[in-house]
């Protein structure tokens, strides 16, 4: 079933559809981003892009992909003065054991910001999608702690899609 947990603390809060393996990204780091709320939508946008540079990290340093990362964002986001706390909270994330397996991927494909088109030609985006042999896996990043019918809409419809082109693996 879909599962999507909040809590009050800031951080990132990975939405998807399998319930025993994820979990509130949010629990890992309970600081606010200096100068920035938790609804300011900038804020969402850096954590997004960050974690959109960062593929599998099987065979790589992850300080130094999550280092070449953030300084991608320091260049498309030049307002933005200390991008320090994003580094923190995303190394927290990725240290994580609860979450480690969606950034250390074994025989499976990582693709990051997935576009797929819709039966009435809509793009959508998905943030990260595992896919192995037997099993797509979709993840989606959110930032807000809001409850949202929208973001489990999403969801569903990013599932829907997955299984429509994916027919003999489970989604």
């Amino acid at each position: 079933g879909f599962f999507h947990r909040r809590q009050r603390d800031q951080g990132i809060l990975l939405c998807g559809h399998d319930q025993n393996r994820a979990g509130n990204f949010a629990s890992v780091c309970n600081r606010p981003i200096k100068g920035q709320g938790e609804h300011d939508p900038c804020r969402g946008e850096v954590f997004h892009f960050i974690l959109s540079q960062m593929g599998n990290l099987i065979g790589q340093r992850e300080d130094d992909v999550l280092g070449a990362a953030c300084e991608k964002a320091r260049l498309k986001y030049p307002l933005i003065e200390d991008l320090d706390d994003y580094k923190k909270i995303i190394g927290k994330v990725i240290k994580d054991g609860r979450f480690r397996s969606y950034f250390f991927v074994k025989d499976a494909e990582v693709f990051q910001e997935q576009e797929v088109v819709d039966k009435y030609g809509h793009t959508k985006r998905i943030d990260r999608l595992i896919v192995s042999e037997d099993q797509v896996q979709i993840i989606d990043y959110k930032t807000s702690f809001e409850k949202s019918d929208k973001d489990r809409a999403q969801v569903k419809e990013y599932v829907f899609l997955m299984k429509s082109l994916y027919l003999d693996k489970s989604v």
